[in-house]
């Protein structure tokens, strides 16, 4: 299959939308059906409303269709920079294999097989000129365009036309295999005027009120090519490279670090202040997918195990703002405690390297568990071989 069957219904606009800015569109998105394998280079900014700008990314892009395939219909291969950092990752139909160059460290996942597969979000999804396709095909994303204007512009020294369009769709969510609530976003795409190419997306997608993310692309150097098959191959991965992701914790019946945090009400809470407790940590941060899906399980916890002396204790890292942390403990509906800490010292002493992640710690500070993710069933599993059937 093709990722680029550009076949708009008419009717999806409203009546107001010129036949004209429509046909356009179509015009210039059906060129990229003529692209079998291509490379090309990327400069990507992000900025979500709730953390800042992320640091910028730049590197090249390969894709090369794959009939085979139907979840993304295109292996793929990446090298990018963040920071001074080298990084790649490349897809070969079945598994996606990521390398961190600078620590040597490589991973893999297998592909999870979403029956909406047009609404796949994967790591460098949105550097990529398949989010062209994903913006523009009726069937992508259920959705629906309104407000299509066009206009001529200068991007890159190149003569453009830009196409901008307010969109909704249901966002599909890259590490937890299921269907996110459908947002609105505002999306920008230009293309070269004379070669048709894509060289420029930004997509604003607003997610709960007032919470939003901003990413743009600009696409430049484009070629078409054709790489090596062995460039592509999990056995092509250099020995040296270390396997898994790093997956840390404390171990079990370590005495846990004693820290001093500020809570959401201005005052500041000492953990080893709580020794006649058992305490449920939670480390996480703000825009972390399972830390929100994890509140409503807590809540309950909170509530269940109150009378064993058990309180449980989010901690929001890497944010420097009381009022955001307020804000998103309200929005959430939270009703155990949240402290913040802005520095990474808590990260370094607890061993955080992923989120979110969970402590038991009991009344000696002695920690009884540690769990990394969020998984509802386990972590309910190690309170009850703890504290019993309640």
């Amino acid at each position: 299959m093709k990722y680029f069957p550009i076949i708009l219904i008419l009717t999806i606009f409203s009546s107001c939308q010129k036949q004209t800015n429509v046909e356009l569109l179509i015009d210039y998105g059906s060129n990229l059906n003529k692209l079998t394998s291509y490379e090309y280079t990327f400069e990507l900014l992000s900025e979500y409303s709730y953390s800042g700008k992320n640091p910028a990314k730049k590197g090249t892009a390969y894709f090369e269709e794959n009939p085979d395939d139907t979840l993304i219909g295109y292996k793929y291969y990446f090298e990018s920079e963040v920071n001074n950092k080298q990084f790649a990752s490349f897809f070969d139909g079945n598994k996606i294999v990521g390398l961190r160059k600078n620590d040597s460290i490589a991973y893999f996942k297998e592909i999870h097989k979403y029956k909406d597969y047009k609404g796949i979000s994967s790591p460098y999804f949105s550097s990529s000129i398949l989010s062209i396709g994903k913006w523009i095909m009726t069937d992508s994303l259920e959705n629906k365009i309104s407000n299509l204007k066009v206009r001529d512009t200068i991007i890159s020294a190149k003569k453009c036309k830009l196409f901008s369009f307010r969109t909704t769709g249901t966002l599909h969510n890259w590490w937890y295999w299921e269907t996110k609530t459908k947002n609105n976003y505002d999306i920008d795409i230009a293309f070269d005027i004379h070669s048709k190419l894509p060289v420029y997306l930004k997509s604003k997608c607003y997610f709960k009120t007032p919470d939003y993310g901003v990413t743009s692309v600009k696409f430049t150097g484009f070629v078409e090519k054709r790489y090596p098959e062995e460039k592509m191959s999990i056995e092509r991965v250099e020995d040296y490279y270390k396997w898994g992701l790093r997956k840390t914790s404390l171990s079990k019946n370590t005495i846990a670090p004693n820290f001093t945090l500020p809570n959401i009400h201005g005052d500041s809470v000492e953990l080893f202040s709580l020794k006649d407790k058992y305490i449920l940590l939670k480390f996480g941060f703000i825009g972390c997918g399972a830390c929100v899906k994890s509140i409503p399980s807590l809540n309950q916890i909170e509530k269940k195990y109150r009378h064993t002396g058990l309180k449980v204790i989010g901690v929001n890292l890497y944010c420097d703002s009381e009022e955001k942390v307020r804000t998103y403990y309200q929005r959430n509906n939270t009703e155990y405690e949240m402290l913040w800490s802005d520095n990474n010292d808590i990260a370094t002493d607890y061993k955080i390297t992923s989120a979110p992640i969970f402590y038991l710690i009991d009344d000696t500070m002695k920690i009884l568990f540690a769990q990394i993710g969020y998984d509802e069933n386990s972590l309910n599993n190690q309170l009850e071989a703890i504290f019993g059937k309640l």
